[in-house]
C-alpha cells in the first residue's frame, strides 16, 4: 500500500493533478491512498475535467472521474479521436460526480476535436470550449454540438478564434500557382524518355514524385497533359508518340495516388515547336512535356442574324416615321 498525504496549502487541483498521475502510473499490485489536509478556506475543490490539446497534437487528461470503467472508456475515446500515442491521462478517480458526468466529457472531448489546438473545461453547470481552429464554422459547429448532446438549456462558453493559416483549404495553392510551380520543376528537371518510346527515363522519375506531390496538394484541376515532339519522322508518327507520353506521364500520376479524374491526356506532335527544329538543342527542347490548366473559353457576343438585322432596322425605322408624323401633326 502506498499512502500520501498532502502538505499544507496544496490546491485542491493540483492534488487532483498529482494523485491521478500516480493513479495511472503505479503498477496495479500497489493500492493507492491519498489525503489533502483541509483548513478552514477549503473545500473538496471544484468538480471538473479538464482536456488540453496542444498545437502539437498532444492532449492531456486532468481532473475527476468517477470510477475505473470511465476513465478506461475516457482514454479509448480520446486515442481513438486524436492518435493513440498523443494521448495522457492524468484523471484521479473520484464519487458523488453528477450522473451525466460521462455525456459531459464525451461531448467536451468531441468538441476539442474540432480544434486545431484549445482547452475544454466541463463543470456540472457550464462547458468551456476555447482555443484556434482552421475552420471558419467552427464555432457554430461546436454550438450545435453541445446543444444536440447536452440540451439547449445547459450553458456553454465557446470562445474560438479562426486563424486562416491553419485552415486546409485556404492553404491550398491556386490552380494558376499550382501550374506555375509544376512548370518551374519541369523546367529545372524535365520528363525525359527512352529514344523513340513513351516509357518513362528512370532519372525522370523523381520528377514525376515531385509533381505528384504538388498536385495531391491543389485539389480538383482540369488539368491537360501535353505531349509535344520535334520534327524529325513522320508527322503522323510524332503525333502519335506524343499522345503516348503524355498517357505515359498520366499513368505515373495515377501509380502515385494522385487523383486524375479531371485530367486529360494529349499528344500534338511536332505542330507547337519552341525553339528551331534545325538545331539539335532546339529540338530537344521540342520534345517535352507540359502541364496546362484547362481554361473556360471566354463567352463570345450574341451574333444577329441577317434577317434579325434587316427586322430591327425596320422596326427603328417605323418608330423614327410615326415619330416624324406626330410632330407634323402638331404643327399643323
Amino acid at each position: 500500500d502506498v499512502t500520501i498525504v498532502a502538505g499544507v496549502g496544496t490546491t485542491q487541483v493540483s492534488f487532483d493533478r498529482i494523485i491521478g498521475e500516480l493513479e495511472n502510473n503505479l503498477p496495479a499490485v500497489f493500492a493507492l491512498y491519498a489525503k489533502l489536509p483541509e483548513t478552514e478556506d477549503s473545500s473538496l475543490g471544484p468538480q471538473e475535467f479538464i482536456a488540453t490539446l496542444s498545437p502539437e497534437g498532444l492532449v492531456q487528461l486532468r481532473g475527476r472521474l468517477a470510477n475505473e470503467n470511465m476513465r478506461n472508456l475516457t482514454e479509448s475515446y480520446a486515442r481513438a479521436t486524436f492518435g493513440t500515442s498523443n494521448v495522457y491521462m492524468a484523471a484521479r478517480l473520484v464519487s458523488d460526480l453528477p450522473d451525466t458526468w460521462p455525456l459531459r466529457i464525451l461531448t467536451g472531448l468531441e468538441a476539442l476535436s474540432k480544434l486545431s489546438y484549445g482547452v475544454v473545461t466541463v463543470t456540472p453547470n457550464m462547458v468551456v470550449v476555447s482555443g484556434s481552429a482552421g475552420e471558419q464554422m467552427a464555432s457554430t459547429k461546436i454550438a450545435s454540438l453541445l446543444a444536440a448532446k447536452l440540451g439547449e438549456a445547459e450553458e456553454f462558453d465557446i470562445k474560438v478564434t479562426y486563424i486562416e493559416k491553419l485552415d486546409s483549404i485556404a492553404a491550398l495553392p491556386t490552380p494558376d500557382e499550382c501550374e506555375a510551380e509544376i512548370a518551374a520543376i519541369v523546367a529545372i528537371s524535365k520528363i525525359t524518355f527512352e529514344p523513340g518510346s513513351a516509357t518513362i527515363n528512370a532519372s525522370a522519375l523523381g520528377t514525376m514524385d515531385d509533381i505528384a506531390e504538388i498536385l495531391r496538394q491543389c485539389g480538383d484541376l482540369k488539368l491537360e497533359v501535353q505531349g509535344h515532339t520535334d520534327s524529325q519522322g513522320r508527322e503522323e508518327m510524332n503525333l502519335n508518340l506524343s499522345q503516348a507520353r503524355a498517357q505515359s506521364v498520366l499513368n505515373e500520376l495515377r501509380a502515385r495516388r494522385v487523383l486524375t479524374s479531371t485530367y486529360t491526356a494529349k499528344g500534338y506532335g511536332e505542330i507547337n515547336p519552341i525553339a528551331d527544329n534545325k538545331e539539335e538543342a532546339g529540338r530537344e527542347a521540342n520534345r517535352r512535356i507540359e502541364f496546362r490548366l484547362l481554361r473556360p473559353e471566354p463567352a463570345k457576343p450574341e451574333m444577329q442574324t441577317t434577317l434579325e438585322t434587316i427586322a430591327g432596322s425596320s422596326d427603328i425605322e417605323a418608330e423614327t416615321d410615326g415619330t416624324a408624323k406626330g410632330k407634323s401633326d402638331e404643327s399643323n
